[in-house]
């Protein structure tokens, strides 16, 4: 078990750049779940690899890329097989989800999670977790070979492709005439031969290349491909996609990767098999991690060169990736719960108009300034800091100035159930803001106050947030704070 030290979750600067205390608790239950994920593979002598990011961390890092917020580790396709039928072994509070377990699920790599569907606050899962509040997950890849011959390459490569733009193609249908809905082969031909049917002919196009996908399995691999015409297609064809991918054996191989890049990437640059023939352990925060014995080479294919530059914010997603998930618990972000309304409905009452304009007539220079919960909680007590700073600097600049700050509302109360250590800063900012002359400050605002809001509003200043989206809409311009 992981033993972290109560300064860990503190906030810190590293490369500098801040890691606040939601993130290290976020970082402790990833780390958790990869600890239960080795359990499972010490029960069945699997060998995983730190890959990716997480591989760069404990390379340069000895632990997380600091603006990284998850866990990629890799396996050579025979473990990761071997894991896929053991998967309901891992502890009951988890999942392994897959194309092997799911209809729905479409990625090619295994995700480990929390065994939950909706996300809501969970007490014993804080507790377990460190009171990270978060869905969080180690994402699982299988590496596969790549062919040594370059004829053999270049129909593996063009077959993956094919056998993938097929499963994409039957989703946009599902998704863009269907809402969704999983089609069976024989819904499909039904849709197909009714002409007056708006997806007939995209349909017609995804069946007959499907009826070449069968042709060239055949061909290439002596794979006799057969769909039940009645079971959702979606599935299946996911495991034409794998099947392609496990095409070339280890012995005709010099190169492994994860297939996906192939569809995706621009470029195609595979890591020697030989650099992944062993492992070694090493320090990862407070624990340790497995990185393939040539991880240095690995990168370099991966990263390029330079890989040993910090290049801050190359991440493939989102940061942070909580963002929807602070959103949910606090009920609602800056104009997030905002709907249209009327003009009338938008009209300033005269105790609005008494503060926005002077008595003869000329309006003050108003600014709203919106904060974001996630913005706020990732930003940590340097965060708060500076957003007392500029609304100082506002305060003591122009007289003529105006200044209308929108909060979130549940975001003390996120504080506060997470016992964070930045709820006490965040409520010492608030008095703080509340007492300022020249800030009218709402943390409840609805549809008329932030109607109202935009209506005068010369300037937005702020987080990244729906009323910055919103404003923006307006042509009122917009400003982003950057820290």
């Amino acid at each position: 078990m992981i033993e972290f030290p109560k300064e860990y979750f503190q906030d810190e600067v590293r490369d500098g750049f801040l890691v606040s205390e939601i993130m290290k608790r976020s970082w402790a239950a990833h780390l958790k779940i990869l600890d239960k994920l080795k359990v499972l593979f010490d029960k069945y002598g699997l060998t995983y690899y730190a890959e990716v990011g997480t591989a760069l961390g404990a390379y340069r890092h000895k632990g997380f890329v600091p603006w990284d917020d998850d866990i990629d580790i890799a396996m050579l396709r025979k473990d990761f097989m071997i894991l896929m039928e053991h998967v309901d072994e891992i502890d009951e509070e988890l999942c392994i989800r897959s194309v092997y377990n799911s209809d729905t699920f479409m990625n090619f790599h295994a995700v480990c999670t929390h065994k939950v569907d909706t996300l809501e606050w969970n007490d014993d899962r804080m507790r377990d977790y460190y009171g990270c509040p978060f869905i969080c997950y180690v994402d699982i890849y299988p590496l596969d070979y790549y062919p040594r011959d370059p004829e053999a390459f270049q129909i593996f490569k063009e077959l993956y492709y094919f056998s993938f733009k097929q499963l994409y193609d039957l989703k946009d249908i599902e998704d863009f005439f269907y809402q969704g809905k999983l089609l069976s082969l024989r819904e499909l031909r039904q849709i197909a031969d009714n002409k007056d049917n708006p997806a007939a002919e995209k349909t017609r196009s995804l069946l007959e290349e499907i009826e070449l996908l069968k042709k060239y399995m055949k061909n290439h691999m002596g794979e006799n491909v057969r769909f039940d015409e009645e079971k959702a297609l979606r599935n299946q064809l996911c495991m034409c996609v794998e099947k392609v991918a496990q095409m070339c054996d280890e012995k005709d191989s010099d190169a492994i990767d994860y297939c996906p890049k192939l569809p995706i990437s621009r470029t195609v640059r595979p890591r020697n098999k030989e650099w992944y023939r062993s492992v070694k352990e090493v320090p990862f925060e407070c624990t340790t991690i497995n990185v393939p014995e040539k991880c240095a080479e690995a990168l370099a294919a991966h990263y390029g060169p330079d890989f040993m530059v910090p290049m801050k914010f190359r991440a493939g997603h989102g940061y942070p990736y909580f963002r929807d998930e602070v959103t949910v618990l606090v009920g609602g972000d800056t104009g997030d719960n905002y709907v249209g309304i009327s003009e009338d409905e938008a009209e300033i009452p005269q105790e609005w108009l008494n503060i926005f304009f002077h008595e003869d007539g000329t309006k003050r220079a108003i600014t709203i300034y919106g904060l974001s919960a996630t913005d706020v909680l990732n930003r940590g007590k340097p965060g708060i800091d500076r957003i007392r700073n500029n609304l100082r600097e506002i305060e003591n600049g122009a007289k003529d100035s105006l200044i209308i700050m929108f909060a979130p509302a549940g975001l003390p109360e996120f504080m506060d159930r997470c016992k964070l250590g930045l709820a006490a800063d965040y409520a010492e900012l608030i008095s703080e803001v509340s007492q300022m002359e020249r800030v009218i400050f709402d943390d409840h605002p609805d549809s008329k106050d932030l109607a109202r809001a935009m209506s005068v509003a010369d300037e937005y200043y702020g987080d990244r947030c729906r009323l910055a989206d919103l404003c923006k809409g307006m042509g009122i311009p917009v400003t982003i704070q950057e820290y």
